[in-house]
């Protein structure tokens, strides 16, 4: 094996004067004529290490989903993993579709990178999230410094109140707009990225908007584009739920606590109507994590049992019906409802509590309930 792979580079390098490899652009595609298009506007991880995995063209929100059916599959580029079974999908169908004979269902290709499949992402603490412009031929790399200057004016994100983002930006002149299999460590380009400085808020609608005249390729052709709005995915538990993702029984005296994509509205609430037992409403205070502190960690809601004045009780056994889907509200402007996942289905369900010992991760002493705060 290692005589093979020896012969291979050595031929290799032997052809190498013959390939005139000092041409640099030996295997380049012929550019496009004309001004620069943009062919596809992603929201994706911050950088290449991922974080949540997750690349949505919003470009491809205005375009059907590709029909499939038993006799005409998918196309192999498609394919979404449930975030349940982690199993891939490629042709979805509903329920009403499925009840029908095999050969006559008619469903859609999942698409991992259409907004219907996957809206666009918040990306983890630490890692963020970059929105790549990607055009289909090569800026003017002048582009670049322009875009690192401060006040740069070149690109623009707003949100829905019309308030700009705070964001950082760069011209990276190295990718493809072919589809790869790992877009967020391969990413596309060439492209203009923009990274918002802080973390973007759930449900929230954002418009970003490129100054044409410059952004110019390499003959001083001024691009084509316009404003590209978008809406974030809806406020959800995505790093699990405590305890046991409300499956297993709770304590009398545990709070249950939600681990959300984004920031939550820190407010406390205490209300009757998200929570009932036997049809009647109990009083439950939702409030973040560290509900005490300015600096508390708004992407954690606990939910406890209380009086109406938020003094903490105990639950009392028994099955409980839940829906906090009007109770908890994303941060920003459009201050967006909590949702069961990404696509935003009401947050609605049941659980049960039986036993009488406080478990110790996740009883009152535990945490600090806005009535006992300082």
């Amino acid at each position: 094996m290692n005589r093979a792979l020896t012969g291979s580079v050595f031929l290799l390098t032997a052809l190498t004067p013959l390939l005139g490899c000092d041409d640099v652009d030996v295997g380049r595609l012929t550019e496009p004529e004309g001004s620069p298009q943009v062919v596809s506007v992603f929201v994706q991880d911050g950088n290449r290490r991922g974080g949540r995995f997750i690349t949505t063209d919003i470009l491809l929100a205005d375009k059907p989903l590709v029909e499939c059916s038993y006799s005409n599959p998918c196309p192999a580029e498609y394919g979404a993993h449930d975030l349940e079974t982690g199993a891939l999908i490629t042709c979805q169908y509903t329920a009403a579709e499925l009840m029908k004979p095999l050969d006559d269902q008619k469903g859609v290709c999942n698409d991992p990178l259409h907004p219907a499949i996957h809206p666009p992402a918040i990306g983890v603490a630490g890692r963020g999230t970059q929105i790549r412009v990607v055009f289909n031929k090569q800026l003017n790399n002048a582009i670049d410094a322009v875009l690192k200057a401060d006040g740069q004016t070149v690109a623009t994100l707003t949100d829905s109140s019309g308030a700009a983002v705070a964001t950082t930006a760069y011209y990276d002149n190295t990718g493809v707009t072919l589809r790869v299999a790992f877009p967020f460590a391969e990413p596309a380009g060439p492209a203009i990225v923009i990274k918002p400085k802080a973390a973007l808020f759930a449900g929230e609608t954002y418009r970003l908007t490129l100054d044409a005249a410059q952004i110019k390729d390499k003959e001083g052709n001024a691009a084509t584009v316009k404003p590209y709005v978008f809406t974030t995915e809806a406020l959800h538990p995505y790093n699990g739920i405590d305890p046991g993702s409300l499956a297993d029984p709770l304590d009398n005296e545990d709070v249950i606590s939600l681990y959300l994509n984004a920031l939550a509205d820190p407010t406390p609430v205490t209300t009757n109507t998200a929570v009932t037992l036997g049809g009647t409403g109990v009083f439950v205070t939702v409030f973040v994590n560290e509900n005490c502190d300015d600096d508390g960690d708004n992407s954690q809601i606990n939910i406890a049992r209380t009086s109406s004045t938020g003094a903490p009780l105990e639950w009392v056994d028994g099955e409980y019906t839940y829906d906090l889907t009007n109770v908890v509200k994303s941060a920003g402007p459009m201050a967006g409802k909590l949702a069961g996942d990404a696509l935003g289905a009401p947050f609605t369900g049941t659980f049960t509590v039986t036993g009488t010992t406080a478990d110790s991760d996740f009883g009152f002493a535990a945490f600090t309930l806005p009535s006992q705060c300082p």
